[in-house]
Order: C-alpha cells, then structure tokens, then sequence
C-alpha cells in the first residue's frame, strides 16, 4: 500500500505532501530583492511573489504565530510569540525593540522567513 495508508489518516498524508511542496515552491521566491521589497514596504503594495509569500505566512495557526506588541505606543513595538490559549500571554520572542511598526513588522517578517528556510518540520 501507499505511504498515505501506511499513516493510518490519508488525508492528513496529502495535506502534509501538499505543505511540503509549497514550502519548497516558497523557498525558491525568496531572494534579497524579495527581502528589500518588504523592507522598503512592509505594509504594501507588494508584487506577486512577495503577496505569495506572505499569504503563506500568515496562514500559520494561532499557536506559535508572531504578533506586534505596543509596549509603549508610537515609540516601542516588540515582537511577541502567541500562545494560541485563550488567557495565556504571549512571551517576547525577541528581546529587541522597533521604533515603528513598520519597523516591527519587517523584523517579523526576517524571523518568518527564517523558520520557512528551516528544513520541513
């Protein structure tokens, strides 16, 4: 029998085959123009591949995903990990600080992309 049966939930089989292959066709659009692009505009607009991308990366579950916290409003952002619990607070997934939000949202942006290039999980 196939390898889909052999894991006992052949559709969570297709949907991990299928996770892998965007993850590998998502690797391949980044590159440091792609990278420059964000950083120049992290809010937009943004040309086909890095709209790819982010769409990508924003589709992460709750658990785990990366958020901007104010720690005080227009003059320090911080990037904090959510827990994906409701009641349980994010912890700081970085110990630096970004004058702006623009500025804050780039740095999740570099951390993302570095988790994406990190062999399939």
């Amino acid at each position: 029998m196939g390898s889909a049966s052999s894991t006992g939930d052949p559709v969570a089989a297709s949907l991990r085959a299928f996770d892998i292959a965007i993850r590998a066709r998502m690797r391949g659009l980044v590159t440091p123009e792609l990278i420059e692009e964000h950083a120049r505009a992290p809010e937009g607009p943004h040309s086909r591949e890095l709209s790819a991308v982010l769409n990508y990366l924003r589709r992460a579950p709750m658990a785990g995903k990366l958020a901007i916290y104010a720690e005080e409003p227009f003059a320090l952002y911080r990037v904090v990990r959510l827990s994906g619990r409701r009641g349980e607070a994010p912890v700081f997934a970085s110990t630096e600080g970004h004058a702006t939000i623009a500025a804050a949202s780039h740095a999740i942006f570099l951390m993302r992309i570095a988790e994406l290039m990190e062999t399939d999980r």
